[in-house]
């Protein structure tokens, strides 16, 4: 994946309103929850009584019941605090009053007591705006005024901000504690991890034993309802939707752009598809889709949208540099229309023709006579910069060259990147090596380069504007049915 060059057939390298009166005990409760409950007792004349607060809690979700999205700090230190998928917002509510995150206190901006008050998350000065009664019917209301925490507008979107309003006992003043904080691990106890030997992940080893022993887990990404990433709140957490370079379309050469979830995590000029990632029960699963409904896709008119994404977690070197051996693995399958376009590949920040692994790259070219590759059956792993033994100047050829006659990309493979602290390097499809040679990870990749980071990129696409063969409009609904899935994606590290 050059960063923003491809030749054409010579094989490019690139890249309710209602008020609700729920009789329900609160140890009839679930257990996960310890604040479910929205009972309005009322005496004979009519008037609410003080609602029971409830007890302390540690390392909590803040569930709002109307929107089913937890609440969290802002992504701008000082703004309104705001409701995001549930992740790992883990908060605590303490005998004080206070409400803290991160070591950061819930708080009344400006120590206000009117409707409409923003509240954020601010460090913790012993003020009365940043006490608070958590209160068993569901209410969590400001010391100094009374008032209730509030989403604002009655909103339920991920990024709506929060503020003090009066209490009026509706869906979008009430809260549940999640005693689990969000961090219940999924089956087999996996962690994301550190991202560090000192501070590693809790998973699998390797898939294969070709890549050797004694390799530690530092980043575990195991996506759906079974793993480490189940919800959006929880991959942005740990992606970005756009590539090392803040660019949505490599430059401008990709005919899809990365189209981000929410407001909240798009780039300045980023279009917002929330459909175009999906959680199954056992992974993620990324789509193509027409930008703004039309019914023909171009590459040349960037109006076809995509569900790739570039993981937070980076290294700061690689090879001799890093000097740690390196593994990265992810487990993927695809369904493709004509022209499609799909890689995993590594690249610095620093960048001028290298260094680069492109571990796989397809895309949906038709050279005609039938030499088609619109299902994705042929791919080639290539570097650039650096020095490789397979020639893929053929696909096919560079394939059966390691022993590879067919290939099934709708059936889940797993992909790899042994990068090793003396520069030499392999590339693996099912534990079997498909590339190999050396590399220096610097820009340009030459001996003498300056050292740079290394990134993990994940394109999931359609359309190149400077690859002849796919810089072809279609129909739109040739995008039905048509997805990248990933199962997982782990890297690993050896001293």
């Amino acid at each position: 994946m050059n960063r923003f060059k491809y030749s054409v057939e010579s094989i490019p390298s690139r890249k309710d309103k209602a008020l609700r009166v729920l009789l329900k005990l609160r140890d009839r409760a679930p257990l996960a929850v310890l604040s479910v409950v929205a009972i309005v007792a009322t005496t004979g004349a009519g008037i609410a009584l003080a609602p029971t607060p409830a007890a302390a809690a540690a390392n909590v979700l803040i569930k709002g019941v109307g929107s089913g999205r937890c609440l969290a700090p802002a992504a701008t230190s000082g703004a309104a605090a705001v409701i995001q998928d549930c992740a790992a917002q883990r908060w605590t509510t303490n005998d004080s009053g206070t409400i803290t995150i991160n070591g950061q206190c819930l708080d009344v901006f400006g120590e206000g007591v009117a409707n409409g008050t923003a509240v954020t998350v601010w460090t913790c000065t012993g003020g009365t705006n940043q006490r608070w009664t958590v209160n068993t019917d569901g209410s969590i209301r400001s010391v100094p005024s009374g008032r209730c925490l509030d989403v604002r507008a009655h909103a339920t979107a991920p990024g709506s901000p929060v503020q003090i309003w009066d209490c009026t006992g509706e869906s979008h003043q009430k809260w549940q504690l999640v005693t689990d904080g969000g961090t219940t691990p999924p089956p087999g106890n996996e962690t994301v991890g550190g991202g560090t030997i000192g501070n590693p992940a809790q998973g699998p080893g390797p898939s294969s034993s070709a890549y050797g022993s004694n390799f530690t887990l530092v980043n575990s990404l195991l996506f759906g309802a079974d793993g480490t990433i189940r919800t959006i709140g929880q991959m942005s957490s740990e992606f970005v939707y756009h590539d090392h370079w803040g660019t949505i379309g490599n430059g401008t050469n990709y005919g899809a752009v990365t189209a981000a979830p929410d407001a909240a995590t798009a780039i300045s000029g980023q279009p917002i598809n929330a459909s175009v990632r999906q959680f199954t029960g056992t992974s993620l699963r990324t789509t193509l889709a027409a930008r703004n409904g039309e019914t023909t896709v171009s590459p040349t008119a960037h109006n076809a949208v995509n569900g790739s994404f570039t993981a937070k977690f980076t290294l700061p070197n690689g090879g001799s540099r890093l000097n740690q051996d390196l593994l990265w693995e992810t487990k993927v399958r695809y369904v493709t229309p004509r022209y499609h376009w799909f890689a995993l590949w590594n690249a610095g920040q620093l960048w001028d023709g290298g260094a680069e692994f492109d571990v796989i790259e397809s895309f949906g070219y038709d050279n005609g006579g039938g030499n088609t590759n619109y299902d994705g059956r042929y791919w080639h792993a290539d570097p650039v910069g650096g020095t490789a033994s397979t020639n893929y100047s053929c696909w096919s050829c560079g394939m059966e060259s390691r022993g590879i006659t067919s290939y099934d990309p709708t059936q889940y493979h797993t992909w790899a990147l042994l990068y090793r602290k003396n520069n030499t390097y392999g590339f693996y499809v099912d534990g079997r090596e498909v590339q190999s040679g050396t590399m220096n990870w610097t820009q340009g990749g030459g001996a003498s380069g300056t050292p740079t980071d290394l990134a993990f990129l994940f394109d999931a696409g359609w359309g190149h504007t400077q690859v002849a063969s796919v810089n072809h409009s279609m129909p739109a609904s040739e995008f039905q049915g048509k997805f990248y899935e990933f199962d997982w994606s782990r890297v690993y590290l050896r001293n």
